[in-house]
């Protein structure tokens, strides 16, 4: 979020934090997708999260 609030470029941001290009673009596009509703939130490796219905 900072590249995108803030405006820091990829490359930048990428040399902050330690991390490829390819990794931050991957980051922030999922990131989007998620707040925009088109992609769902999985947990990592792969699996979807289930909510818990309330017992």
């Amino acid at each position: 979020m900072l590249r995108l609030y803030e405006g820091v470029p990829e490359e930048q941001a990428s040399a902050l934090l330690g991390i490829a290009v390819e990794r931050i673009r991957t980051v922030c596009d999922r990131s989007v997708a998620t707040m925009r509703g088109t992609r769902s939130p999985t947990a990592r490796w792969g699996r979807t999260r289930r909510s818990r219905a309330a017992p």
